[in-house]
C-alpha cells in the first residue's frame, strides 16, 4: 500500500469510526419520544437524558486528553467505541424498579466512551501525512462525520425501533464490530500529545487572527443551537403527528447540510476567502432559515428542505472552527485543545439543551427551539467583537 493509500484508508477508517460514536449518541434522541410514551416521563426529564451524554461525551474529553500524551499506539478508541453501544441495550431495562435511573446510567456511559475515544482519534487525524491529505480537508472531513453521523441516529433509530421495537437497536452492533478491525488493520498512530499543533492550518485567515479561547466560544454558540436542534426536534415533529422515522429523517437532513455545508467550504470556499468571513456570511443567511424552518415545520413535511438548507449554512461553520483552533494563538497543548474545542463547547451546549427542556414544559417545545437561533445570533456578535478588538 502506497503513502497515498495509506492516508486515505486511515481517514476513511478514522472518520467511519467517528460516524459510528456519535451516532450511537444520536440514538438518544431518536428514542426519546417512545421512552416519553412508554415510561411517561416529563420532557425536561427526556431532555436529561440528551444532556447527561452531551455534557458526559464532551467534559470527559478535557481530562481524556491529558492521558497518555507520550503513547503513539491508540488504545482508548476501541474501548470508547464499545462503551458507546451500550445504549443499544436500552430495550431490556425493565419497566419495573427505576428505569429512568437505569437510562441516565447508559446515558452517562454512553458519554464516556465517546469522550475517551474522540481526543486520540482527532491525535491520529493530526498524524495523517499531510503532504497526502491537507490537514483542512482531512480534519473537515472527520468532524463532520461526527456531526452527521449524529444527525443519522434519530433515523436509524426509528427505522430500528418501528419494525422490532427497542431490542432491534441492536443490529446496529453489526457496524461497530467490524470498524475496530479496520482500526487495526490501518496501523494509524497518534500525533504526540505534549505539545501545541505547529504549522498553518491550511485556512486563508487575512487580518483576524483570534485566539484560541475566542474561537472556542464562537465554537460553543454554534453547537448549542445545533444540539437544541438535534436534541429535541424529532419528539417536536412526532408531536405534530409526523412518523417517528420522517421525525429521525428531518435530524438527518440537517445532518446531510451540514456535511455537504462544511466539505464545500473547507475544500472551496476557505481557499480564495478569509475564513471567518465564510463561516459569518453562512450565519448571516442561516439563522433567519432556520427560524423559518422551526415555524413553518408543523405544516408539511415540504418543510423540511427548509432544515437541509439551514443545516448546511449552520453546520458548515464548526468544523473550520476546529481546524483554526489546531494553530490558534494562546492555546494549550495539541490534546488539550482539541478535547475542549470539540468536548468542551459540546459541553456547554448540552447544559443549554436541559435548560430549553425545562423551558419546554413550561410554555411549549416550539419555544424551546426558537431558542436556537438566538445562539446563532449570538456568534455574529461575538465575530464582530473579536475582529473590533483585533
Amino acid at each position: 500500500m502506497n503513502n497515498r493509500n495509506k492516508a486515505v484508508f486511515q481517514l476513511t477508517t478514522l472518520t467511519l469510526i467517528h460516524f459510528a460514536v456519535d451516532m450511537l449518541g444520536g440514538v438518544i434522541p431518536g428514542i426519546l419520544p417512545v421512552l416519553l410514551k412508554e415510561y411517561g416521563f416529563s420532557i425536561a426529564a427526556g431532555s436529561f437524558l440528551v444532556t447527561a451524554y452531551i455534557f458526559t461525551g464532551n467534559a470527559v474529553q478535557v481530562p481524556a486528553g491529558l492521558t497518555r500524551k507520550k503513547s503513539t499506539k491508540p488504545l482508548l478508541i476501541q474501548i470508547g467505541l464499545l462503551m458507546s453501544g451500550i445504549i443499544l441495550f436500552a430495550g431490556f431495562i425493565p419497566k419495573s424498579g427505576s428505569p429512568y435511573l437505569w437510562l441516565v446510567i447508559c446515558s452517562f456511559l454512553v458519554g464516556i466512551g465517546g469522550a475517551i475515544a474522540h481526543p486520540e482519534s482527532l491525535r491520529c487525524v493530526c498524524a495523517i501525512d499531510d503532504r497526502e491529505i491537507p490537514p483542512a480537508v482531512a480534519t473537515s472531513v472527520f468532524v463532520t462525520a461526527g456531526f452527521f453521523g449524529y444527525n443519522c441516529g434519530p433515523l436509524f433509530a426509528g427505522i430500528l425501533v418501528e419494525k422490532w421495537g427497542l431490542p432491534g437497536l441492536n443490529f446496529i452492533w453489526l457496524l461497530i464490530i467490524p470498524l475496530i478491525y479496520m482500526l487495526v488493520k490501518s496501523q494509524v498512530r497518534m500525533a504526540d500529545g505534549t505539545g501545541s499543533s505547529k504549522g498553518k492550518s491550511g485556512l486563508i485567515e487575512g487580518k483576524y487572527h483570534f485566539t484560541f479561547w475566542q474561537l472556542f466560544w464562537c465554537s460553543a454558540c454554534i453547537n448549542t443551537a445545533c444540539s437544541i436542534v438535534q436534541g429535541l426536534l424529532p419528539t417536536y415533529l412526532r408531536d405534530c403527528g409526523f412518523s417517528l422515522t420522517f421525525a429521525g429523517f428531518s435530524a438527518l437532513l440537517f445532518g446531510i447540510g451540514a456535511g455537504l455545508g462544511a466539505l464545500y467550504t473547507g475544500s472551496v470556499l476557505m481557499k480564495r476567502f478569509v475564513a471567518i468571513n465564510c463561516i459569518g456570511t453562512e450565519l448571516v443567511f442561516g439563522v433567519p432559515m432556520l427560524l423559518c424552518y422551526l415555524l413553518l415545520a408543523p405544516l408539511g413535511a415540504w418543510a423540511a428542505v427548509l432544515n437541509f438548507i439551514a443545516g448546511s449554512l449552520i453546520g458548515a461553520g464548526f468544523p473550520q472552527l476546529v481546524v483554526l483552533a489546531r494553530t490558534a494563538p494562546n492555546g494549550p497543548p495539541l490534546g488539550v485543545r482539541m478535547g475542549l474545542i470539540v468536548g468542551g463547547t459540546w459541553s456547554f451546549a448540552g447544559i443549554a439543551l436541559w435548560f430549553s427542556g425545562i423551558l419546554a414544559d413550561h410554555l411549549s417545545l416550539r419555544a424551546a427551539l426558537l431558542t436556537a437561533p438566538g445562539y446563532l445570533a449570538m456568534t455574529l456578535v461575538l465575530f464582530w467583537l473579536f475582529s473590533r478588538k483585533r
